[in-house]
């Protein structure tokens, strides 16, 4: 399933247009409700997709698309399209059948408990439902006892079982896991080791000494901007994922890159100034899309600075936990490296003050030191600068990483593995004496024998460059949707 909402139809009548996004949160449950699938793999059941329609008096319909993770995370996806013809609705859910063994017709008491029972059974352990579900929501009927309750039978043999493809989705879990369920009381596998079930000593090699880092960053007062040079583009830059169009991008890079770049910062700066006054768990806001930054920095590819652009970029990475999952979640790699990549032009150097800033959680941290491993391995010339600055990191890094203010042991171990991906032996040293710290979160990049290893044959783990051209970026997300 799309990691976003699908691209949906403005629906109007008349002279009257109305918003597809204020229609669900206000009108869709007034619509009869239409048929509802269950799709899933007979060989596997830890995920279904649920989809509920609603027919329109014309015909067509709305429907929203559940991706439920019945193991352990709920809610894991959700997508909606407005007001589709019966063909299109077709052939989308042609594409469901095609990713899975079975389709069944349910009726939609099925489909309300499967989405409802997940979803509570992932809040167990203190695993919100996605974001998408606060608009998606409103197609299903409100959840009270008007509908008949169904007890299904959700997690793997009687325990909540984390399935996750890589370690580092794992860790946006295991706090929440541990901190709910308690250590121990829960079970996971990841994709990368054939999910083989972990338990016992790797599962404490995974997270064992990696404590967060406190957020204590004091955020400027952001100032609100009421007026922009091309007022035309902030409804452009509202639009969800796909929906921000080839055109869209084409019209703007056409506008005066000075005032557009002007422009662009302004609505960060606006943007950062909402989040801090507000609570972004609504994010359905009106006026506000969590897409928003993802569509400024394509456009920021092509017209942005590094002396004004790129400082507000790595702002927008000081949020907290919350700004960081409403407006990135876990395509954070996706958008902010090919953006850096095309602002800093090779210079690693102008991360390193963001890389040892405290108080800004790991996340971001953990994300923008793969643009050092990028550089380091694709720009020959650069490479001898890219060590060094990584040097500067290891180093202050186990001196700190002991205080867990500027790092914790998932961000070290990241930086050990930007050197190790580069074939760095130069840094072998500094590597050695940051796991001597015994503070190294080794489920990360492996202990210090695997990390030397990897480092005298890293070729297979080496990642070209992303694409730093707007059009390229926008058209490998759209991918990504």
């Amino acid at each position: 399933m799309a990691k976003k909402n699908k691209k949906h139809q403005q629906h109007s009548s008349g002279n009257n247009s109305f918003s597809p996004e204020k229609y669900l949160r206000t009108r869709v449950r007034t619509l009869p409700l239409g048929k509802c699938y269950k799709f899933y793999d007979e060989t596997e059941c830890g995920e279904i997709i649920i989809v509920v329609t609603r027919i329109h008096p014309d015909g067509d319909i709305t429907f929203g698309a559940y991706l439920l993770d019945l193991y352990c995370v709920g809610v894991k996806n959700a997508m909606w399209n407005f007001h589709q013809s019966e063909s299109t609705v077709k052939e989308l859910l042609a594409g469901f059948s095609k990713e899975n063994d079975r389709m069944d017709e349910i009726p939609y008491v099925e489909a309300h408990n499967w989405v409802y029972g997940a979803m509570e059974f992932a809040l167990d352990a203190g695993i919100n439902p996605c974001k998408e579900f606060a608009l998606t929501r409103y197609i299903l009927e409100e959840d009270n006892e008007d509908v008949e309750l169904i007890e299904y039978e959700f997690g793997k043999d009687g325990r909540h079982f984390l399935v996750a493809d890589s370690r580092q989705e794992a860790a946006r879990y295991i706090a929440a896991l541990n901190s709910n369920l308690g250590e121990g009381n829960y079970d996971f596998s990841f994709a990368e080791d054939d999910l083989e079930k972990i338990t016992g000593s790797l599962m404490d090699r995974l997270y064992e000494n990696d404590i967060e880092i406190e957020y204590t960053y004091k955020a400027p007062v952001y100032p609100h901007y009421d007026k922009l040079n091309h007022p035309e583009i902030k409804e452009m830059l509202l639009k969800i994922n796909t929906d921000f169009a080839e055109s869209d991008l084409k019209y703007m890079l056409s506008l005066p890159a000075d005032t557009l770049r002007e422009d662009l910062h302004s609505i960060i700066l606006d943007e950062l100034a909402w989040q801090a006054e507000n609570d972004i768990d609504v994010c359905d806001e009106t006026g506000h899309s969590y897409s928003i930054f993802a569509n400024i920095f394509i456009v920021l590819a092509g017209v942005g600075n590094v002396t004004e652009s790129l400082p507000l970029v790595l702002e927008t990475l000081k949020m907290d936990k919350k700004g960081i999952d409403y407006y990135y979640g876990d395509l954070l790699v996706e958008i902010i490296v090919p953006l850096l990549c095309a602002l800093i032009d090779g210079d690693v150097s102008l991360l390193v003050p963001f890389m040892l800033e405290p108080g800004i959680t790991e996340y971001p941290k953990s994300v923008v030191v793969g643009v050092f491993e990028r550089v380091g391995v694709n720009c020959p010339d650069r490479r001898e600068e890219v060590i060094e600055q990584l040097r500067i990191l290891l180093t202050r890094y186990r001196e700190e990483l002991p205080e867990n203010k500027i790092c914790n042991g998932a961000v070290a171990a990241f930086t050990i593995g930007a050197a190790s991906v580069m074939g760095a032996e130069e840094l072998i040293p500094e590597i050695k004496a940051l796991f001597a710290t015994g503070l190294v979160n080794e489920g990360v990049e492996g202990d210090l024998d695997e990390v030397l290893g990897r480092l005298h044959a890293p070729e297979d783990y080496q990642r070209p460059l992303p694409p730093v051209d707007p059009y390229q970026i926008r058209k490998k997300l759209v991918e990504l949707f």
